[in-house]
């Protein structure tokens, strides 16, 4: 949305002559009308009144400030003639790489092809390291999916499949652990890990994580359907506890394995405080 500031929808050159506040700054209305029209709607009756249209997905098109309501709600618009939705994502994708080759003054506007650039690649890639960051990132999250796919299923697999003193403590113990937030042992895993000396480096945002309470949970309740009766038959042909479960459970448990790897690898990989928090080096910095 953005501030029709002093349109007038009655007297078209009142109209033409308006502006529109956006990002802190005036810009003509006869400017915008070429990028906008398709979502400009009339919102009231006073001519020289607040008007909001429409500039992104699925928005509102009309009244007044503070008066939408759901019939206005539903309404579409659309930028450049694209109708974005919710599963229009090659559109959006288009869009965000048409205003990359745009010099700021131009960006969110329609601009003819003499005035794209690809300067805003070069002062990403001259400026800033942009390539070691998506290394960190992506080692970084390798090490923490890794761990994920070993540690907790094994977890997981004792505590349904075998049998040893304070097995239900224990789980009860995850299951409390996880209700804690996040956030109130962060500040101490950091005062651990600069005693450590692994603050600013990989290991501090991969180390703590390596087995997530989460997927322990959904390896054990998982590994309760296995039946029994395929562990017995294994272990009477002579495989070891490690045996059985990297020779027959591991294979038949890869709907699991791929969960954990999406969901993890999303996690971390999106992650933002974790890093933001542990690391401040800019050679060191994630995405």
């Amino acid at each position: 949305r953005f501030l029709i500031d002093r349109g007038n929808f009655e007297a078209e050159p009142a109209w033409l002559t308006g502006r529109i506040y956006e990002h802190g700054s005036y810009v003509p209305v006869s400017a915008v009308l070429q990028l906008y029209g398709h979502g400009i709607r009339k919102c009231g009756s006073d001519g020289t009144a607040c008007y909001y249209f429409c500039a992104v997905p699925g928005t509102y098109a009309g009244q007044q400030r503070g008066e939408l309501n759901e019939k206005d709600t539903s309404l579409h618009c659309k930028i450049y003639g694209i109708n974005f939705t919710g599963t229009d994502i090659p559109s959006a994708i288009l869009y965000v790489f048409y205003n990359s080759l745009l010099p700021y003054r131009y960006v969110q506007t329609w601009a003819p092809i003499s005035v794209w650039t690809l300067d805003n690649f070069k002062e990403l890639f001259t400026q800033y390291p942009i390539l070691k960051w998506y290394w960190n990132t992506f080692a970084s999250t390798a090490i923490v999916v890794i761990g994920n796919l070993l540690f907790p299923t094994m977890a997981g697999y004792a505590l349904a499949k075998l049998r040893f003193p304070g097995k239900k403590l224990i789980f009860t113990c995850m299951l409390t652990s996880m209700m804690v937030p996040f956030q109130l042992t962060l500040i101490q895993m950091y005062i651990q890990l600069a005693k450590l000396n692994l603050h600013n480096t990989i290991w501090a945002i991969t180390l703590p994580f390596l087995s997530q309470t989460m997927f322990l949970f959904m390896s054990r309740q998982f590994f309760y359907s296995v039946p029994n009766e395929l562990i017995e038959a294994a272990r009477l042909d002579g495989l070891t506890h490690a045996g059985v479960f990297f020779r027959i459970v591991c294979p038949i448990s890869k709907s699991l394995f791929a969960s954990i790897a999406i969901l993890n690898f999303t996690g971390t990989w999106n992650s933002y405080m974790v890093p933001a928090t542990f690391i401040n080096r800019v050679d060191k910095f994630t995405l």
